[in-house]
């Protein structure tokens, strides 16, 4: 009974010593994991990249549609200016009837996208350049 009982012992003194994963739900979105080169990066790119990840990656990905549209090639398809304004304050540009906007917007069941008002310009600055620069 003792022999039992020590063993009983000693198998939850293994597992409760045992390292628990977290789920991967609940991890960060990490884009560098995905497409993005394994060499330095400079560090434009790299801010860029974390703005990225903390604020656009919960709806978008760079190579397909998730809540919103793919961000791969989006530099090549607005410009800017325009895409600036958008990612600041979409629901401006929806209201001023900006066709691109309203396309958007259709075709994302009218979902709106938060805006983004809070980044400073360097941040949209160092954002743009990533998106501009994905590869």
């Amino acid at each position: 009974m003792i022999r039992l009982l020590t063993l009983y012992i000693l198998f939850f003194l293994l597992i409760s010593c045992h390292e628990k994963k977290q789920p991967r739900y609940n991890q960060p979105y990490n884009s560098s994991s995905k497409s993005s080169p394994k060499k330095e990066k400079d560090p434009k790119l790299l801010e860029g990249e974390e703005i990225f990840d903390t604020q656009c990656a919960a709806c978008h990905r760079m190579e397909r549609k998730l809540v919103g549209p793919s961000l791969k090639d989006i530099t090549k398809r607005h410009d800017k200016k325009w895409l600036l304004s958008f990612i600041v304050d979409n629901q401006k540009l929806i209201q001023k009837k900006d066709s691109a906007a309203l396309s958007i917007w259709i075709e994302y069941n009218k979902s709106p996208m938060p805006n983004f008002k809070h980044l400073t310009e360097k941040e949209l600055e160092d954002l743009y350049y990533y998106l501009e620069n994905y590869k």
